[in-house]
């Protein structure tokens, strides 16, 4: 890696700088699933949700954002990156985190890595730059919200970098 002020730190679980993090994002996005301490806990450390591997990626102290990485197969495996969220217009941690999941797979030899990006978020750009492949699927949606039809029109009417939704935020992982 090359040396910046940041301080990448493996998580075992989440504590309160997530919920911080979680507080100064979650009004920049008009559709994300919650990213508190509770869940991301429950989602990615508790053990019987799987094993996964989470980075976190702070500068002085605070943290900008943190990666959650998994791998699917036998044999020939398939990394995951299952989530990656930074501060808003960050995208140089954007950067940093995508290579931290090459770097943690290549020791693992593992050279297929799958991410979905919404086309047009700064997500999906910084994949593109380190060579990632576009391929163009229609992945099905479908989410339940007491008033989903305002949810729904302004999930329609927002601009990419107002969306977050990952691989980690469905049930099969």
């Amino acid at each position: 890696m090359i040396s910046t002020g940041y301080n990448l730190e493996h998580i075992t679980g989440f504590d309160h700088r997530i919920d911080i993090f979680w507080n100064k994002i979650k009004k920049h996005y008009n559709f994300i699933i919650e990213r508190d301490r509770r869940y991301l806990n429950y989602r990615y450390c508790d053990p019987r949700s799987g094993k996964y591997v989470i980075f976190g990626l702070f500068e002085k102290h605070e943290m900008i954002g943190y990666i959650v990485l998994g791998e699917k197969g036998v044999g020939d495996k398939v990394g995951k990156i299952l989530d990656l969220i930074t501060l808003p217009s960050r995208e140089d941690a954007i950067d940093y985190l995508i290579q931290t999941a090459f770097e943690f797979y290549s020791e693992k030899s593992i050279y297929k890595v799958n991410c979905w990006a919404i086309e047009g978020h700064p997500l999906r750009k910084s994949l593109l730059k380190h060579g990632f492949v576009s391929l163009k699927t229609d992945i099905p949606h479908i989410f339940f919200t007491r008033d989903a039809e305002q949810e729904l029109m302004d999930v329609k009417n927002s601009s990419p970098e107002k969306l977050h939704f990952t691989i980690g935020d469905i049930d099969e992982l």
